[in-house]
């Protein structure tokens, strides 16, 4: 079962042969792996922005640093100058209008 992903993170590693990228959450220190096959050349910017929409997959060739599961990219785009602040109020409304709805419709 595959899960539609989107997150923006820091991109701290790519390796264009194995089209593999490692990113971070500024935050938590949360480590994601992300294939990046479907979008390279990628451009990755050390230590910038990046948001990744793709689906979550079984990794199989995973760095041990990293978790067992992986971002399998469809698209990315740089967001440093996007208000994280205002961003994420957006995601938690919308989070919590979904969630009101879905109550409602039981």
């Amino acid at each position: 079962m595959s899960v539609l992903l989107s997150c923006i993170f820091s991109v701290i590693s790519h390796d264009l042969q194995r089209c593999q990228a490692v990113i971070v959450d500024r935050c938590s220190t949360v480590k994601l792996q992300v294939n990046t096959s479907l979008i390279e050349p990628f451009e990755a910017h050390m230590n910038h922005l990046c948001q990744f929409v793709g689906d979550s997959e079984h990794c199989e060739d995973n760095d041990s640093a990293v978790a067992d599961r992986c971002l399998k990219a469809i698209s990315y785009r740089s967001v440093d100058s996007l208000d994280l602040v205002k961003y994420y109020s957006a995601v938690d409304a919308r989070c919590a209008y979904l969630q009101q709805r879905s109550n409602n419709c039981v």
